[in-house]
C-alpha cells in the first residue's frame, strides 16, 4: 500500500495530538494539588516626615516595606515552630520611593501549604519599613510597626509613620 493512503489518517491523528498538547498550555493553578488560599491582600499607608525624605534622598536610597507572616501552630504542627513558638509562613517585600503613599501588599508570600498547619488558616503579619540600605549603610529610618492578624490589616490601611533615624 503506498504511503499516500495514510496521509489523511496521519493528518487527523497529528491534529488531535496537537490539540491535546496545546490544551496543556493553558493557565495552571499556582500550586497544582496544593492548598487553596483566600485573598490575603491589604494596604499600608506609609507616611514619611520631611526629615526622612531628605535623609533617603541624600543617600539615593529607597524604603523597603517588609511583611513577615506567621501563626500559632496547630497541635499537629508543634514540631515545626521557630524559636518564638510560631510557624513561619513566608514574607513579602517591596521597595518604594521615600514619599507618602499607600502600598498594596498581596499576601502572595504566604505559603498555602504551610498556612494549613497554623492558626486554622488565619495568619498574623508583622509589617516593618526600613531604608533599603546600600553596602555599609545602616537603617536610616525609625518607623512604627504593625503586628496583628491579616484579617485586621484588611479592615483598613495600616498606618506606618517613618522619621529619620
Amino acid at each position: 500500500m503506498p504511503f499516500r493512503h495514510f496521509k489523511p489518517a496521519l493528518l487527523v491523528s497529528s491534529a488531535v495530538l496537537m490539540g491535546v498538547m496545546l490544551s496543556q498550555c493553558g493557565s495552571q493553578p499556582e500550586k497544582a494539588g496544593g492548598a487553596q488560599m483566600a485573598d490575603m491582600s491589604y494596604e499600608a499607608a506609609i507616611t514619611f516626615t520631611p526629615a526622612a525624605v531628605a535623609k533617603l534622598k541624600s543617600l539615593a536610597q529607597k524604603a523597603t516595606v517588609e511583611a513577615y507572616y506567621h501563626g500559632a501552630p496547630l497541635d499537629t504542627a508543634k514540631d515545626k515552630v521557630n524559636e518564638a513558638g510560631q510557624i513561619d509562613l513566608g514574607m513579602d517585600q517591596v521597595d518604594i520611593d521615600a514619599s507618602t503613599q499607600t502600598v498594596k501588599l498581596t499576601g502572595k508570600g504566604i505559603d498555602p501549604d504551610v498556612l494549613s498547619t497554623a492558626t486554622d488558616g488565619k495568619p498574623s503579619v508583622t509589617l516593618r519599613v526600613y531604608s533599603a540600605a546600600t553596602a555599609g549603610t545602616a537603617n536610616q529610618l525609625k518607623c512604627t510597626e504593625f503586628n496583628g492578624t491579616v484579617e485586621a490589616a484588611k479592615a483598613a490601611p495600616i498606618a506606618i509613620t517613618c522619621d529619620a533615624a
